[in-house]
């Protein structure tokens, strides 16, 4: 049941060290939409097998995102489908989309824990 290869999810690590910028959302036949990573939060993980955190990715002026599965693009190819939920927008207008993550820790799903 802890198989992660079906559902691929992005570690807080990953997020964290990519560029900000590097970012885009696509649900349909448009054109993938950029988006910018504004924050990362650490959440409160069930136990140290896991961790928990928030990403709040902010759509570009003018983009108004509703709830829904999104595949969320990011860099070196890589991609997660994610279930975004918009929330406060930033102060400069932008809405904003949060994704809450709970999930194994990597070192200890590689090492089969």
């Amino acid at each position: 049941m802890s198989d992660n290869s079906e559902f691929l999810i992005p570690s807080y690590a990953e997020l964290e060290a990519a560029d900000p910028h590097a970012f885009a959302i696509w649900n349909g036949p448009d054109a993938p939409t950029p988006v910018e990573r504004v924050q990362l939060d650490r959440g409160v993980a069930l136990s140290a097998r896991f961790e928990c955190f928030l990403a709040f990715f902010a759509v570009p002026a003018g983009v108004t995102p509703q709830q829904g599965v999104y595949r969320l693009l990011g860099p070196d190819q890589k991609h997660w489908d994610l279930l975004m939920t918009p929330v406060q927008p930033e102060p400069d207008g932008r809405h904003v989309l949060q994704v809450v993550i709970h999930r194994e820790q990597p070192a200890l799903t590689a090492s089969g824990v």
